[in-house]
C-alpha cells in the first residue's frame, strides 16, 4: 500500500474512533474508549481535542440541582495538586450547585482518571488547542525562532497567560449551557486547596460589594499573609490589583474588560492575573477594584511543603467557622502596574490578540 495513503487510513480511522466515542458519550465517561497517549498521533490528539471542545459534554447530569457559581480550574501537569484540590472542593458547602469547568493545557489520561471520578457536581473539561504539548517543535510551543528573536521566547511561561486568556474568552463566549448564566465564575488553580465555607464567603462578599460600586472582582485571599489572625475571618480588604488567590467576575465585568484586551495582551508581562490587573486600569483609573478577603478560605499547595507547614495552609485547612457578614477593613490603592517581563514577543501578542 501506498505508505501515504496509509497514514491518511490511519488518521481518518483515528478520528472516526473519536466520532463514535462522542456520540456515544452521555452522562457515563467512557473510559476505556478515550485516547491513550501511546496509541494516537499528534494529529490524531489535536483533533480529539478539538471536537472535546465543540461537544461540550457535560457529566453528572443526573444532579437535578440548579447552578449557582462555575468554577474554572486551570489544569496543567500536576496530578498530586489536582487531587488535593478535587478533596478540598468536595468538602466545600454549597458545591452541589456548581458546574466545574476543568481546562486543561496538557492531556494525559491519569489527569482525566482523576476528575472521571467526581461526583459532587456537575462536569465539563475542555482543552486549550494551542499548548506546548499540542506544538512541541513549532509556535506557540518552543521553535527555533524562539533563540533567534531578539527577545527571547519561553513558550512554557507564554502558555500560561495563553491558556488563561483562552479559556476565559471560552467560557464566556463558546461554553453555550451557560449562554443564560450571569452569575460569577471564579478562576482557580490545580493547585489550590479550599476552605468549606468558600462558596459561603464568595455569595456573602458579592452582597457585600455593593459597599465599594466600583469593585468589579472578588478574590478569595491575598499574597500579604504575614499577619493573617482567625479575627479577620469576616473582613475583607479593598483594593486595585488582582491575586491569583482564587478570582471571581460576572458576564457583565468580562464584557467590559475584554474591550481592553489590547492592553492584557501587550502588556509586558507573562503572568495573567498582572496583564489583566493592567487592563482594568484602563478602565477604572483611580478607584479600587478588588474585593479581597482578609483570611484567605484557598492556600496554594505548591508553596507548602504539606498543608500543615504554613501558617496560611494550617488556617485553610483548620478553618471551620462561617461567617455571617463582612465588615471592610482597609481600602489599599496600589500603585501603577510593574512588569514582570517574558512577553514581548510580538508572536504572543499577535495570538492573545486573536483569540
Amino acid at each position: 500500500m501506498n505508505p501515504r495513503l496509509a497514514t491518511t487510513l490511519m488518521l481518518a480511522w483515528g478520528c472516526l474512533v473519536v466520532i463514535v466515542f462522542l456520540k456515544n458519550s452521555h452522562t457515563e465517561y467512557p473510559q476505556s474508549s478515550a485516547p491513550m497517549l501511546s496509541q494516537v498521533t499528534l494529529n490524531d490528539l489535536r483533533n480529539f481535542i478539538h471536537l472535546m471542545n465543540i461537544k461540550q459534554l457535560v457529566y453528572n447530569t443526573h444532579k437535578k440541582v440548579s447552578v449557582d457559581l462555575v468554577i474554572v480550574v486551570q489544569v496543567h501537569d500536576r496530578l498530586p495538586h489536582l487531587q488535593q484540590l478535587i478533596r478540598s472542593l468536595s468538602l466545600a458547602s454549597g458545591i452541589n450547585n456548581t458546574l466545574l469547568i476543568f481546562s486543561h493545557d496538557v492531556y494525559q489520561p491519569y489527569i482525566n482518571s482523576a476528575i472521571h471520578n467526581i461526583t459532587f457536581a456537575k462536569i465539563m473539561q475542555i482543552f486549550y488547542p494551542l499548548s506546548v504539548q499540542m506544538y512541541p517543535d513549532e509556535f506557540p510551543g518552543p521553535s527555533l525562532q524562539d533563540y533567534l528573536d531578539d527577545d527571547w521566547r519561553n513558550a512554557t511561561l507564554t502558555q500560561l497567560k495563553h491558556h488563561w486568556w483562552w479559556t476565559s474568552n471560552f467560557v464566556f463566549n463558546r461554553v453555550r449551557i451557560l449562554h443564560d448564566y450571569t452569575g460569577p465564575v471564579l478562576f482557580l488553580e490545580d493547585d489550590n486547596y479550599l476552605t468549606p465555607d468558600f462558596i459561603h464567603c464568595l455569595f456573602l462578599m458579592r452582597d457585600h460589594a455593593s459597599t465599594c460600586p466600583s469593585c468589579r472582582f472578588l478574590v478569595l485571599g491575598t499574597a500579604k499573609q504575614g499577619h493573617l489572625i482567625p479575627s479577620d475571618y469576616n473582613a475583607v480588604i479593598v483594593k486595585s490589583n488582582l491575586e491569583n488567590y482564587g478570582v471571581a467576575l460576572n458576564r457583565s465585568t468580562w464584557h467590559e474588560v475584554s474591550k481592553y484586551g489590547e492592553f492584557f495582551c501587550k502588556f509586558d508581562d507573562y503572568r495573567w492575573v498582572a496583564s489583566l490587573t493592567h487592563a482594568v486600569r484602563q478602565l477604572i483609573t483611580s478607584d479600587p477594584t478588588t474585593m479581597a478577603l482578609a483570611l484567605p478560605r484557598v492556600a496554594r499547595t505548591t508553596s507548602c511543603a504539606s498543608l500543615s507547614t504554613r501558617k496560611s495552609c494550617r488556617l485553610v485547612k483548620s478553618f471551620r467557622q462561617f461567617p455571617t457578614f463582612f465588615t471592610t477593613k482597609t481600602v489599599e490603592v496600589e500603585s501603577a502596574d510593574v512588569s514582570h517581563g517574558g512577553w514581548t514577543n510580538s508572536r504572543d501578542q499577535i495570538l492573545c490578540m486573536g483569540m
